[in-house]
């Protein structure tokens, strides 16, 4: 396990600002990141610290460290039963698709995903659409304005067929926009944990 005892908060890519000094509290903000709140263990103590860190670097290590990384995870005397089998999915899902958890990605991969984020943003923007329910309100006025036509007359009529017929293509659109913009907030979020005070990681090759 000496190998291993080396992979300490000095080696993810956050500065002192951004992760607690204090082991206990560091536990905490790790486990923020790694979206497991809150983290159960026996004792929040330098063990837990380490194998934190060996699951945030996983994607990184070579196998023999990732052994070991997941021989500290079962480690049933120092993390909670409760936990164990979140960190061992931590560690495997990154390796499936590594945008099922931002803190495992290199900071130029998060770049480039921001880039592309943020330019699908101004694409919606460009055509009108947000994350909100403004596109849906106002398809829902243009419905009541096509009602107040007579009935059976062609306003009437064209106009409310305009509405059903951009119902799904806008309902749809809008979900898409604001899952969009909730990743653009996530990728940012991560990132500026990096870049505010930029540091690079041994393992982000």
């Amino acid at each position: 396990m000496s190998a291993l005892a080396m992979l300490t908060l000095s080696d993810l890519p956050y500065h002192s600002d951004k992760i607690p000094s204090t082991t206990a509290d560091a536990v905490d903000a790790i486990s923020k990141i790694l979206k497991f709140e809150p983290f159960h263990t026996t004792k929040k103590d330098e063990y837990t610290l380490q194998t934190l860190c060996g699951v945030m670097l996983y994607r990184h290590l070579a196998q023999p460290r990732r052994n070991k990384v997941m021989e500290m995870i079962v480690n049933k005397d120092h993390i909670a039963p409760v936990d164990w089998w979140e960190l061992r999915a931590k560690c495997t899902d990154v390796l499936v698709q590594p945008l099922w958890g931002l803190w495992s990605l290199t900071t130029p991969e998060l770049e480039s995903i921001l880039k592309d984020q943020k330019n699908l943003q101004a694409i919606f923007n460009a055509i009108g659409l947000s994350p909100s329910i403004a596109a849906v309100v106002d398809l829902h006025n243009e419905w009541k304005r096509a009602k107040r036509y007579p009935e059976g007359s062609k306003e009437r009529k064209y106009g409310m067929r305009s509405v059903f017929l951009r119902v799904p293509v806008v309902l749809i659109v809008t979900s898409w926009a604001y899952v969009n913009a909730k990743q653009l907030s996530n990728t940012q979020e991560e990132l500026d944990r990096r870049t505010s005070n930029p540091k690079s990681s041994p393992f982000h090759k």
